[in-house]
């Protein structure tokens, strides 16, 4: 769905230009970011994914986890967004967890295997928002 993106200090905005949607524009709030991943998209990297956790609306302690994938023409476009995004002072959830990290942990037992093996496909590119890579 092509659109366009606006960036707040707080909020990011996306309005799809066809309004198919019931909602006009999509709001993600920048405190909600648990983790932005550059990603490849048709086999060339201009994807962009962005994870974020529902704290407020979610049930009892158990926190759920959604995620928004936008794809950009260029690959510059996709890094200059990405470049503000994370360094927007709301973005203070980030996540960076490195394989060796999450591999220990998941050898511990800490983790189940089907949350490490989405962790392996994150890292080769893989996601549910792009079936192309699968």
């Amino acid at each position: 769905n092509p659109g366009r993106i606006i960036i707040t200090n707080q909020i990011l905005y996306f309005q799809p230009f066809n309004n198919i949607d019931p909602n006009p524009v999509q709001k993600f709030r920048l405190t909600e970011m648990v983790r932005i991943i550059k990603r490849r998209h048709a086999l060339r990297p201009v994807g962009l994914e962005i994870f974020l956790s529902d704290d407020e609306h979610s049930l009892e302690s158990q926190t759920t986890i959604k995620s928004a994938f936008f794809s950009f023409r260029y690959e510059k476009q996709r890094d200059s967004v990405f470049d503000i995004l994370t360094t927007q002072p709301g973005t203070t959830k980030l996540q960076h967890e490195n394989q060796a990290q999450l591999t220990y942990r998941w050898q511990c037992g800490l983790i189940d295997n089907f949350d490490y093996l989405l962790f392996l496909n994150s890292l080769a590119d893989r996601t549910f928002n792009d079936l192309t890579q699968y």
